[in-house]
């Protein structure tokens, strides 16, 4: 499997390359707008990439607007619990702006909100035991991976990509059967935003139906919360049943769609943005 270059610009990160055939400003960091604008746009230039996307405050949208990106998601409280950020978007193609399954995508968010109506919790089976991925876990994670994805935008099945993030920023959740990791998710933590993606979810095909994916989900908000972490959220494959209605089913709001996103399981894909502000929906641990 290959993955996208990820690089620094001053303190902004920027992800680019062309297994996704986009740039992605992941953060601005303490960067200007027009700086950050000027570089990703020079990056998609140089290597022809058919969109951008970036994930902005507030104070940069007009700078995006007018030069033509438009926003497909806007999640509040993402920035400190106070102010929201937008995914922004500029095609540079326009078949990468046509969603090739738009029926499909309408009835996935149409279930999921549905879903919603009816919220729910999974307890764990006794067979299973879940805890804190460690870096001696970092080998089962990576087979995991491996095995559930054909393809993903960042390299979780390289065991040192995944040592490395634990060490960041990143804490991953698995669930064990006996010695088998049978199910694993992570929480990357933006300590200078105070939030956190819910992301990287895989679970070993035998397992599917249990509830593993909802369970590690509320394990995820527990640890959050307990460090006062106000927002989570999460961009899920759009043609995928099962993640969205987990999440909607988790009390998480729907943001928006970030289309023709992401080459992930073998295919581009778009992806929908939930969120959930973990100040009003306390869980206990």
């Amino acid at each position: 499997m290959t993955a996208d270059h990820l690089m620094e610009l001053g303190s902004a990160k920027i992800q680019h390359g062309p297994h996704n055939d986009r740039v992605y400003l992941m953060s601005m960091g303490s960067e200007s707008p027009e700086c950050c604008l000027k570089a990703v746009k020079a990056l998609a230039k140089q290597h022809g990439y058919s969109k951008i996307i970036a994930k902005i405050p507030p104070s940069a949208y007009s700078v995006f607007e007018k030069a033509r990106f438009r926003p497909e998601a806007r999640v509040p409280g993402l920035l400190r619990g106070r102010d929201p950020a937008y995914f922004m978007a500029r095609f540079l193609s326009e078949s990468r702006s046509q969603e090739s399954e738009p029926e499909r995508v309408r009835d996935v968010l149409h279930r999921a909100l549905e879903a919603a109506k009816c919220p729910s919790r999974d307890a764990l089976s006794p067979s299973y035991r879940w805890k804190i991925g460690a870096p001696k876990d970092a080998n089962q994670m990576a087979d995991l991976y491996r095995r559930v994805f054909a393809s993903y935008p960042f390299p979780i099945w390289d065991v040192n990509y995944l040592i490395k993030t634990m060490k960041d920023n990143v804490v991953y959740f698995g669930i064990w059967l006996e010695d088998e990791l049978v199910a694993v998710a992570a929480s990357e933590i933006d300590w200078e935003s105070q939030c956190a993606e819910l992301t990287d979810f895989a679970c070993c095909p035998d397992h599917r139906g249990q509830g593993l994916a909802r369970f590690l989900l509320t394990q995820m908000e527990a640890y959050l919360t307990a460090r006062d972490l106000p927002t989570a959220f999460t961009i899920a494959r759009s043609r995928s049943y099962g993640m969205n209605i987990v999440f909607a089913s988790s009390n998480y709001q729907y943001a928006g769609t970030l289309y023709n996103n992401t080459q992930i399981a073998g295919r581009m894909e778009s992806m929908n943005v939930w969120y959930k502000s973990l100040q009003s929906h306390r869980i206990c641990p």
